[in-house]
């Protein structure tokens, strides 16, 4: 596998579980946040929506003893890392689209982080939330909301103005769905939810030096550095970072940092 992964021959984008393992400690930390704020009583059934390489996952399931946790993520390659790496009596991953999964069993908690900005049908989502859940069920949804990543999306704007970029890059555009609160209020009654939390959260996604926001980049902007040959790539998200260090340096600790906004969603059946 490479070092990076790209859009594969279908489109689909094609991850690269040892890299995001390594280089996801924003999302990994962000993650950690939501959990401590899921008060859980030990014993529930809980679908962990686009659950990556399962890290989360298998920690969440340390958290219900008494009940189980499913992973579903769409990535083929992202659930055998998850399999491969952690094992537990109550914790299973399954191959699985947002809009379209299966879990046997049912679940009285659905559980997503850091992965619905990739998908633009947010009402088959909840649809299949809604099949899976019975009374008393709920969502607990944490993705990228309106504004996230917009100083490095700028950035990588004016990058792809340039030459080489130029010629594959324009006009620029990204794969992400930023929704905000509104967007979700106006979805939930209609899936079968009460919405009980709406709200984008600022967050600063820092890293430690130049090359960790480098390795971020190049982990998790795939459909973008997927664009240009891959003899350009790396040539890419180096031009990105650095316009943005540019525009915002490193602080006197020489970490990077960079504004994001997290749209949080918590809804039950009605």
């Amino acid at each position: 596998m490479s070092t990076s992964s790209a859009p594969d021959a279908s489109g689909q984008v094609a991850w690269n579980p040892e890299d995001y393992h390594r280089n996801a400690s924003a999302q990994t930390g962000w993650g950690r946040e939501v959990h401590e704020r899921l008060g859980l009583r030990g014993d529930e059934r809980v679908i962990d929506l686009g659950c990556g390489d399962g890290r989360l996952t298998a920690e969440l399931a340390g958290r219900v003893p008494r009940g189980r946790v499913t992973g579903i993520d769409s990535d083929p390659e992202m659930i055998a890392f998850a399999r491969r790496h952690f094992a537990q009596r109550n914790l299973a991953f399954a191959a699985g689209d947002a809009r379209s999964f299966a879990v046997e069993g049912g679940a009285d908690l659905v559980l997503s982080t850091a992965c619905l900005h990739w998908v633009a049908d947010h009402g088959a989502v909840l649809e299949r939330c809604r099949a899976h859940l019975g009374a008393g069920g709920r969502i607990f949804f944490q993705l990228g909301g309106r504004g996230n990543c917009r100083e490095i999306i700028l950035a990588a704007a004016a990058v792809a103005r340039r030459p080489p970029f130029s010629r594959h890059l324009s006009p620029f555009s990204h794969p992400w769905h930023f929704l905000g609160p509104e967007d979700y209020q106006a979805l939930l009654p209609g899936h079968g939810f009460r919405p009980v939390r709406t709200e984008l959260i600022e967050k600063d996604m820092v890293h430690d030096g130049k090359e960790a926001m480098l390795a971020w980049l190049t982990t998790t902007w795939m459909p973008v550095l997927g664009r240009v040959p891959e003899a350009l790539r790396a040539g890419l998200g180096e031009a990105i970072v650095a316009e943005h260090l540019a525009r915002r340096p490193p602080d006197r600790d020489g970490r990077t940092h960079a504004a994001m906004v997290r749209l949080e969603v918590e809804a039950v059946i009605a």
